[in-house]
């Protein structure tokens, strides 16, 4: 809420609009990416944590750990998508939604079947994570695209 909210204020100040986007993607990428890298260095002490009191065993930890590492690529990615999101919302470029959402799931249903084949469940994890990096930079595309036009209006 708070991002979107400077980013409203800032919406007829395209040079500032993208200072602010820019630099807020680019700190929430950077911890999304060093989480996620701490994460996939634990991946299995925090699997058998979590899973291993209940119907899962040793195996079926160590199975959700040996497919963490693909999911969490795609984490820095996914932060970047819904702060362009919200950027587009600021700048009252909602429009766009409907493609990105379509954009999302031929993508993500196209890569499953390209993925799964090779490599099983992690291929799924690989999709939807591949898919959230080029959902992100046709966001970014964009907006750029779209704050450049308001700019030399």
């Amino acid at each position: 809420p708070v991002f979107l909210t400077r980013l409203s204020h800032e919406a007829a100040e395209p040079r500032e609009f993208l200072r602010t986007t820019k630099r807020t993607v680019a700190v929430a990428m950077l911890l999304l990416a060093t989480s996620a890298a701490v994460l996939a260095v634990f991946r299995l002490p925090v699997c058998r944590l979590l899973f291993l009191h209940g119907v899962m065993d040793e195996g079926g930890a160590q199975d959700i750990a040996a497919v963490l590492p693909w999911a969490l690529l795609g984490t820095a990615p996914f932060g970047a998508l819904l702060l362009l999101a919200r950027a587009h919302v600021a700048r009252q470029n909602s429009r766009i939604m409907p493609s990105m959402g379509v954009l999302n799931a031929a993508l993500n249903a196209m890569l499953n079947l390209v993925f799964v084949n090779r490599l099983g469940i992690a291929g799924i994890a690989l999709s939807t994570s591949v898919t959230y990096a080029v959902v992100a930079v046709v966001f970014w595309v964009r907006l750029t695209r779209a704050q450049r036009r308001k700019y030399t209006e």
